[in-house]
């Protein structure tokens, strides 16, 4: 198990800490996710997000999750399954998943989203690693890259267009120009 700890620098940091249980498994020190867990966490996220419904994505998190969150020019940490229910649903709204998916690791998930407003007015892009215990997230590391307004894409648009070669432009500008309504 981890946990949040105060460094000589400042900052929050997660921290592994020695756990004993004769629950866990003795290589890992985490109890292993019945077969289809990782499928149904990473579904019940998607839907509970999309749903703007903190109740329904509590019960994913173990009670004492830890959240490692990086934003663009900040960092924080939160503690607890409501606080991490809350922070997954501060998508703008309203809006919906164009991308979600979710890779399985050793010890969880790797999930990388797309999330468009309706009109495509924000697109956040978020790549998350999942470390799951008992079929629950246990520990979430969240890289965003914020929230690209239109006027940052057609920048980034710009830019895509101008610096790279013909085929990685077009799929670029296929990514970047989508739009949903």
């Amino acid at each position: 198990m981890s946990r949040l700890s105060a460094g000589a620098d400042g900052l929050t940091t997660i921290a592994a800490a020695s756990t004993s249980s004769t629950a866990r498994s003795p290589s890992d020190g985490q109890r292993p996710a019945a077969p289809g867990a990782r499928e149904r966490v990473a579904a019940q996220y998607r839907s509970g997000a999309e749903a703007d419904d903190p109740a329904a994505l509590a019960v994913l998190f173990r009670p004492d999750v830890l959240v490692d969150t990086h934003v663009p020019n900040w960092r924080f940490q939160l503690e607890g399954a409501e606080a991490a229910a809350r922070r997954a649903c501060v998508l703008p709204r309203p809006g919906r998943f164009t991308v979600f998916d979710a890779e399985p690791t050793e010890q969880g998930l790797l999930v990388q989203f797309e999330w468009r407003t309706h009109g495509s007015q924000a697109v956040v892009r978020q790549l998350h690693r999942w470390r799951l215990d008992d079929g629950r997230i246990a520990e979430q590391l969240v890289y965003c890259a914020g929230v690209w307004d239109r006027a940052l894409q057609a920048r980034i648009a710009d830019a895509a267009s101008r610096s790279l070669h013909a085929g990685a432009r077009t799929r670029l500008l296929a990514t970047v120009g989508r739009r949903t309504t």
